[in-house]
């Protein structure tokens, strides 16, 4: 008995080294094996703007490593010359050969991640030990969902939107502050109670889009308003959709949503100037869609433009009933990855866990670039608000990432054309939702091979 005792727990052990050895991707154990501070070696990295890579990454690790050699290719001239990105994007990385490859958007990251092109990173995080208990998990579920459940890049920061408000205005009218989980429905009903008096140079109004358009602002935030859970077939030609539109259509008529003359642009000013263009910038809006970086924004056109900003707050984005605790406008663009063929896996990890790290988030925060660090430690609060809204809504768990983003901009324009065409009484909504759900659907065909 005692013998078989013996064999089991040799069973045990054995077992326990081949899980081992499958969790540590090649390299072994060298891989893990902390980079000394003097030691020499060379990273290669493809990235898409060198300058600003070495101001958020590259200048932080090469204090803590002076010995390590970053190489930087840029690969932002790709797409330029006519030939198909992914192909170009492709030969580049062939012929570097780079241990780091930084993906400016996610879609692109997905591809890479599905095709087995890069490494896995979640053994080498377990491995090592490296904290990702403090990172944001709406970002890194986010991540992963691009990886299909496996954690393939990481990244310090990401964005997110939230719905800012004009405080004072609320005040003055006596209307309730905006609160978080809102639908589009409650906000429209907000944005209706403010006064729609008085000339276009001076009156403020309830709402204002990010784009001009608030059919843009609806759709952006809530895809599944107009396309399915799959991301290949239109669903313009909805109830729900129709609803959300007549809200919209309702607001333009009774003057409560901004909407651009096709003559001049918003209060009869030059385009040009980013804030005095900007109605909630200037106080005359009370609501209004915008990411994290429009804070920035607001500081500047106080301290450069000397407009006194409104006093501000904010909530979370409008959330649609059916899904309460999620948001489409969710991004983490600089995703950082290790190629899977780096034949120098160990500094590319140090790399990874130095810029995702606590002592680089803190760094990295103080940059001041209007981004939310998935260490949310340091993205507590700016200007004496509460942060809080940009955390607080799950990426949506829609698979749409199939959808290019020029599909996604012809489809806004299109929804964007015929509603202009029921304002000006044109056609009726009926109709244009129909044009819509044809027009929208042949254009998915077109561009989008597994629409049906």
């Amino acid at each position: 008995m005692r013998h078989i005792r013996y064999l089991y727990f040799v069973f045990f052990l054995f077992s326990l080294i081949l899980s081992g050895c499958e969790s540590v991707p090649k390299g072994g154990g060298d891989v893990l094996k902390p980079l000394g501070k003097n030691e020499e070696g060379i990273i290669k990295a493809v990235v898409w703007n060198e300058q600003m890579f070495n101001q958020r990454y590259g200048n932080l690790f090469t204090i803590q490593y002076p010995q390590i050699e970053l190489q930087l290719v840029s690969a932002a001239a790709l797409g330029r010359t006519g030939k198909n990105f992914n192909e170009e994007f492709s030969e580049l990385i062939d012929t570097e050969q780079p241990d780091i490859i930084l993906f400016p958007n996610a879609d692109l990251f997905e591809i890479w991640a599905s095709e087995g092109k890069l490494q896995e990173l979640d053994p080498l995080i377990q491995a090592s030990k490296f904290d990702v208990d403090s990172m944001d998990p709406n970002a890194l579920d986010y991540l992963k969902a691009r990886g299909n459940g496996r954690l393939f890049g990481l990244s310090p920061t990401f964005n997110s939107k939230v719905l800012y408000y004009n405080k004072d205005l609320f005040q003055k009218y006596s209307i309730d502050f905006p609160r978080n989980g809102m639908s589009w429905e409650e906000v429209m009903q907000l944005a209706a109670r403010f006064p729609v008096e008085g000339d276009e140079q001076t009156r403020i109004y309830g709402y204002y889009p990010a784009l001009n358009s608030a059919f843009v602002d609806m759709i952006s935030s809530d895809q599944l308003a107009y396309l399915d859970a799959e991301g290949v077939n239109a669903t313009f030609n909805t109830p729900e959709l129709k609803r959300m539109s007549e809200m919209i259509l309702d607001g333009y008529r009774n003057g409560y949503l901004y909407q651009k003359s096709e003559t001049s642009d918003s209060a009869g000013r030059s385009s040009g100037d980013i804030y005095t263009s900007n109605l909630f910038t200037m106080g005359r809006a009370a609501m209004s869609i915008r990411d994290a970086g429009y804070i920035n924004e607001m500081n500047s056109a106080g301290q450069v433009a000397k407009i006194e900003v409104p006093n501000w707050d904010i909530v979370t984005m409008p959330v649609s009933p059916a899904a309460p605790e999620e948001t489409d406008e969710f991004m983490v663009n600089d995703v950082l990855t290790i190629y899977a063929a780096s034949t120098n896996q160990r500094a590319a990890w140090q790399f990874m866990q130095y810029i995702n790290s606590d002592e680089a988030a803190k760094s990295i925060s103080k940059l001041d670039e209007g981004l939310l660090m998935l260490r949310a430690e340091y993205s507590q609060e700016r200007d004496g608000r509460s942060l809080e809204p940009f955390y607080m809504l799950k990426p949506a768990a829609t698979n749409l990432s199939n959808i290019p983003y020029t599909v996604y901009l012809q489809l806004v324009q299109l929804m964007e054309s015929e509603m202009n065409e029921v304002l000006k009484g044109g056609q009726t909504l009926e109709q244009a939702l129909e044009h819509l759900q044809q027009k929208g659907q042949t254009e998915l065909e077109r561009q989008v091979p597994s629409s049906t």
